[in-house]
């Protein structure tokens, strides 16, 4: 279940750079991160800590919500955050 929940909000993040234009190396830098950790963290391979959270926040604009909480409505539909 976390495996699936991790992808889920993955996803969001790569819609969001997608939309915003960001690549993977631009967003590393942003982070402060290698590319080999952001892309294994956008590949759920590794976890999000929560400074690099609300960075991401602050570089898409969006809230913590809108990533990792806002996935589902409370009757277990999708919502779209984007």
């Amino acid at each position: 279940m976390a495996r699936k929940k991790s992808r889920e909000y993955n996803t969001i993040i790569k819609m969001l750079m997608v939309r915003d234009g960001i690549t993977q190396e631009k967003l590393a830098n942003l982070l402060g991160l290698s590319l080999i950790a952001t892309n294994k963290k956008l590949n759920g391979k590794s976890s999000w800590v929560i400074d690099e959270c609300i960075m991401l926040t602050k570089i898409f604009n969006v809230t913590l919500d809108d990533i990792f909480l806002s996935m589902r409505l409370s009757n277990g539909n999708k919502k779209n955050v984007i």
